[in-house]
């Protein structure tokens, strides 16, 4: 298994630009992270292109590239975000990467939960065969109202029907859903390609549960998303993939945040 940091970790500061995508890759490289996660939203200082030279002076490699989209958008249609899907997976051989993570959608009203389903399986299988004709995997994450559960999740990856379709396990979503994410890992596992570990508690504000509680972020063992059991169960089922480190905590400086998970990941991956 190997490491990697998504540039959402220190989104506060990049979308405050006190820190560049370059900085960022400095950064990761910094604490001997050679990986990074990318995503669609943070390109204010550099192109594409600046990025891959810069990462690969840095000899360091992006290994997923993020589209957030949402097919159900109301300010946005359908066409419009399968375009946005397919723009990630053009632009992913550029940064370096045959990896593109996606979302299914959020709920909007305007659709029956038939429809909703209908539209993310059509949407997703549209995107799919795009990623499958220019070499590319797409990784659904686990998060929000159909995708949450591991259950949710793998309905639509069969649903779907692609081999260029798999799964970002996100540890922290699974209890958004009220699912363990110890558990929720096993069970996408045949289908699991990216892992994000993200550690978190139960607090008074933060993500929304489904049963109307809270989840705040913080650093991996500081949480109760069993971060250890989850790195040991991929140890034995011989997981080689990238674990990319998400923290999202607001107690402490992200980048503080960020460097004590990453410490602490380098110890369970090395014990």
């Amino acid at each position: 298994m190997k490491l990697s940091i998504t540039a959402w970790c220190v989104q506060k500061k990049l979308f405050g630009r006190s820190m560049t995508l370059k900085d960022f890759i400095d950064f990761a490289a910094k604490n001997g992270v050679k990986a990074v996660e990318l995503l669609d939203c943070f390109w204010q200082d550099f192109t594409p292109e600046e990025i891959r030279r810069y990462l690969d002076e840095k000899q360091m490699r992006c290994v997923c590239y993020s589209v957030i989209n949402n097919f159900l958008r109301a300010d946005s249609t359908i066409e419009q975000e399968i375009a946005k899907v397919k723009a990630g997976v053009d632009l992913a051989p550029v940064l370096g990467t045959n990896m593109v993570r996606v979302f299914s959608s959020r709920p909007n009203p305007a659709y029956t939960k038939e429809e909703t389903m209908k539209v993310i399986v059509n949407s997703l299988k549209e995107c799919a065969d795009y990623a499958k004709a220019h070499g590319v995997t797409l990784v659904l994450e686990n998060h929000g109202a159909f995708a949450g559960s591991s259950k949710q999740a793998m309905q639509i990856i069969s649903d779907v029907g692609s081999d260029a379709l798999f799964i970002n396990a996100d540890t922290g979503n699974f209890l958004v859903g009220l699912e363990e994410p110890l558990h929720g890992v096993c069970a996408v596992y045949d289908k699991l390609r990216y892992l994000h570990i993200k550690d978190v508690v139960y607090a008074q504000a933060g993500e929304p549960t489904m049963d109307g509680r809270f989840l705040e972020g913080v650093v991996v063992g500081e949480g109760i998303a069993n971060i250890p059991g989850i790195v040991s169960a991929l140890k034995e089922r011989g997981y080689t993939g990238y674990l990319s480190v998400e923290y999202e905590g607001i107690d402490r400086d992200c980048c503080e945040g960020t460097i004590q998970c990453i410490d602490k990941m380098k110890q369970l991956l090395h014990n």
